[in-house]
């Protein structure tokens, strides 16, 4: 039967088990290849991989080099083919060859091992395997480009709703948890309100899976101001992102039960966003406004008192 006939699982597993048979059938022929003689170049002179690497450097390298490059040379092969998965195993080989081919203080390795890993991070991606993407994150020996990978790993996970994913990440290393605070809080300003205000919701599980309430009471917050700037007649969503700062603040320690906000016009987000309301404290760092339990309460018994009118008005 033509595989145009089959359904379209069957479609998937036949192309997944060729992509496998050319991997393994590719990784074979390496063993020939990387044995021939290097003094007349052997295989290796035909091999497209020596237009990108350079003739003379490669046929003088070690056979591990020419190893490395082989896979990586395959590796790309297979990405501009669109067989994902079978690049990213060939990535991983790469990286296993890394370890031979290249001693593990010299520079160039952090080099070739940091960019392999963002290429099986990037490949994991495109599957939408969150684990692997999320292994591929830590496992980078390149400090910045495993932060940087965090923060799209971050910014996909957001825009396709998987947020249980994202609130359950371990942070592991150093930095992973402000990058990943950063990378939702830069959707959560960037993105259009909505009555659900479900990314600053999600900041909010965020946090409270961590045990920090008033950066939980703080995005709730945040939600509500964008609500009343933005959609001021959708008061009922107001109340609500009311009570849900209210909730976990009270969860906070009673010297720890406010909300630090920049003075306007300092406010992280878009200029248009930036009017805060609050009350002063002198006990506040330098241009900062801090919102008390007692002004969200405030606010709220405001805020239920014209949803109550609004709603006699509209009967």
């Amino acid at each position: 039967c033509h595989l145009a006939c089959l359904p379209q699982e069957e479609q998937e597993l036949h192309g997944m088990e060729s992509e496998a048979r050319a991997e393994a059938c590719f990784i074979h022929a390496a063993a020939g290849l990387l044995e021939s003689d290097a003094s007349d170049g052997g295989l290796w002179q035909v091999l497209p991989i020596l237009q990108l690497v350079g003739e003379e450097n490669l046929l003088a390298s070690s056979i591990e080099v020419r190893h490395l490059a082989y896979l990586e040379a395959i590796m790309r092969l297979f990405e501009r083919r669109g067989a994902v998965r079978g690049a990213r195993s060939l990535a991983k080989a790469a990286v296993r060859q890394a370890d031979s081919a290249i001693a593990t203080t010299d520079d160039s390795y952090l080099d070739v091992a940091g960019r392999l890993w963002v290429s099986i991070f990037y490949y994991s991606i495109e599957l939408r395997e969150w684990d692997e993407a999320y292994c591929a994150v830590v496992t980078n020996p390149v400090a910045a480009r495993s932060l940087e990978c965090l923060r799209r790993l971050v910014t996909v996970l957001a825009e396709h709703r998987e947020y249980e994913v994202i609130c359950s990440l371990p942070m592991s290393a150093n930095g992973m948890l402000s990058a990943t605070e950063n990378a939702l809080e830069q959707k959560a300003e960037s993105a259009a309100i909505s009555r659900e205000g479900s990314l600053y919701r999600l900041l909010y599980t965020f946090h409270m899976k961590r045990g920090n309430f008033r950066k939980a009471a703080s995005s709730m917050y945040r939600c509500f101001s964008r609500l009343r700037d933005e959609k001021p007649g959708d008061i009922e969503a107001r109340c609500s992102c009311l009570l849900v700062a209210i909730n976990a603040l009270v969860m906070a320690k009673k010297d720890q039960a406010f909300i630090e906000l920049a003075h306007p016009g300092e406010y992280p987000g878009t200029p248009k966003r930036r009017r805060m309301w609050g009350q002063h404290d002198a006990s506040a760092r330098p241009n900062m406004h801090i919102v008390t339990l007692e002004d969200l309460e405030l606010q709220y018994e405001l805020d239920k008192e014209n949803l109550h009118l609004a709603s006699l008005g509209s009967s």
